[in-house]
């Protein structure tokens, strides 16, 4: 079998560039040739079982009349399969137009796109994108590919299409526990819990607004033990929140504005290292595909907690491996709240199962097996 993914990937980067570049490395090893095509960089560093395009600098005649198809496949030959990652990339729609007619198997994966939340912004925007770039040519989609069954559900309102599920994976990250074993030890023998969340600062898709409104109402509430509350990850600046200027509106209504901490963005060593010195990772999400975050976290041995929205709940459950709470500002503060009655070593016990159900259950190579039948 022979199969394309093509996707908005840059090098270095987390979310969809992570998943995909790790999802395409471990499918190398059980297909006979393997491709993907970035939509956003013409630089991609992957190992030399994979084939590495660009479509970045093509201009959009040349992707819409096939000239682009044409230049990868006398290159790469003829894919049984392109899987697309991501609906609203026009380039990428673009493409897809181009091969309509090539006897080619079309696998399309929304990667949470098709939420309602995630509808909901920009909305106008989407829904005529939706109109011209999507609906007329899902009817061409051998099938689609849903992250859980959660976003299996979005996908059916959508769509009666096939849809196989193919969840986020992460990478055994044993070596990096037992590299950072020291910090392991230390968060032990301390009494402040440090809370950690890891990624963009999307205020409200993340739901930091309820976050950060919960921290300041714990402080309020509680002075005897200390919550180091520490943001990893890059500012972002949209249509309903500046998070650098709701930060310091944050920093500024806290007793104790030293607990909150903002560090980054890591990427690779430096970003274990961060994530080794969390007691608990949190993601309390308005909406989400499948979170790489947790997953790390997880494989780190950091106990989660999470919404439900994150579509991580079950998998938290099922593992032992942190809390599922509501998503609002109430239910954050009851964990808060809770949580400092925990003692440490019961918190390193839900890491550890975490760690143990990730390995054993979501390893790029067990979740990567190709479905595409």
């Amino acid at each position: 079998m022979k199969i394309i993914h093509i996707a908005p990937i840059k090098n270095n980067v987390s979310g969809i560039s992570n998943s995909v570049s790790n999802l395409v490395e471990a499918q190398s090893s059980y297909v006979s040739s393997i491709g993907v095509i970035s939509s956003q960089s013409d630089n991609l560093s992957f190992s030399n079982k994979v084939s590495v395009f660009s479509i970045f600098k093509h201009s959009l005649l040349e992707i819409l009349f096939g000239k682009s198809y044409d230049k990868i496949i006398n290159k790469f030959g003829k894919p049984d399969i392109i899987v697309f990652h991501d609906i609203y990339n026009l380039k990428q729609s673009l493409f897809l137009i181009s091969i309509l007619r090539k006897n080619i198997r079309i696998y399309m994966t929304p990667r949470g796109a098709f939420s309602p939340l995630a509808l909901k912004r920009s909305f106008f925007k989407k829904k005529i994108y939706y109109f011209l770039l999507v609906k007329p040519f899902i009817k061409f989609i051998d099938a689609f590919i849903a992250l859980n069954k959660n976003e299996l559900k979005h996908i059916f309102y959508y769509t009666s299409k096939k849809t196989i599920i193919m969840s986020n994976g992460v990478q055994d990250n044993n070596k990096n526990y037992v590299k950072n074993i020291k910090n392991y030890e230390l968060k032990e023998k301390s009494i402040d819990i440090n809370i950690g969340f890891l990624g963009r600062f999307d205020i409200y898709i993340k739901g930091l607004d309820d976050l950060l409104n919960a921290y300041i109402d714990f402080q309020k509430l509680n002075q005897k033990i200390k919550i180091n509350l520490i943001f990893i990850g890059s500012h972002t600046n949209n249509n309903e929140f500046n998070s650098k200027t709701y930060f310091n509106k944050i920093k500024n209504n806290l007793i104790d504005p030293e607990g909150f901490i903002i560090k980054g963005p890591f990427f690779e060593e430096k970003k274990w290292l961060e994530l080794s010195q969390l007691d608990i990772l949190i993601q309390p999400s308005r909406t989400e595909g499948m979170p790489n975050t947790v997953l790390e976290a997880m494989s780190m041995g950091i106990p989660c907690c999470v919404t439900k929205e994150t579509n991580m709940g079950d998998i938290i459950l099922a593992s032992k491996s942190g809390w599922v709470i509501g998503r609002n500002r109430e239910s954050i503060l009851n964990f808060f709240s809770e949580i400092i009655s925990v003692n440490k070593t019961n918190l390193i016990k839900k890491g550890m199962n975490g760690m143990k159900y990730s390995k054993e259950n979501l390893s790029w190579k067990e979740v990567s097996k190709p479905n595409y039948s």
